[in-house]
């Protein structure tokens, strides 16, 4: 749990940066690295959801895990990213490009509570896997 940690804390800081870039090349070489920091979590997440379960149970958690994963992140995701976009553009008055830009960078602070989370189970996990 301590790499996906580290890594939902650098993810943000990354992406800030590249949002905030003076030119879009720029932008787009930085976000080279949170693109490959944000995938870091996958590998320890479904691992960990495979050995606190046991054996019979490994596929339904799978799937569930997947569901909720796909859910939150990809349907949840681009709308709260969506409303707090047109929120920031219309009644706040930054403009539609400054309005999706500020969303996303309010968005991508949200790693910090991952990184909150990962490193809370970083303590327990050993103990509560069955296999």
């Amino acid at each position: 749990m301590s790499v996906p940690a580290i890594a939902a804390v650098l993810t943000p800081c990354f992406f800030i940066t590249a949002m905030l870039a003076p030119s879009a090349t720029t932008a787009l070489a930085l976000l080279v690295l949170p693109g490959l920091l944000g995938s870091l979590w996958y590998g320890p997440i479904y691992a960990t959801v495979q050995g606190l379960v046991p054996l019979q149970m490994r596929t339904t958690a799978a799937s569930i895990i997947l569901f909720i994963i796909n859910l939150i992140g990809l349907g949840l995701g681009p709308l709260f990213v969506g409303a707090l976009s047109d929120i920031l553009a219309g009644p706040v008055g930054l403009g539609s490009a400054n309005g999706v830009r500020w969303a996303l960078i309010c968005s991508s602070s949200l790693g910090v509570v991952a990184c909150g989370l990962f490193w809370m189970a970083r303590k327990s996990i050993r103990e509560e896997m069955v296999s």
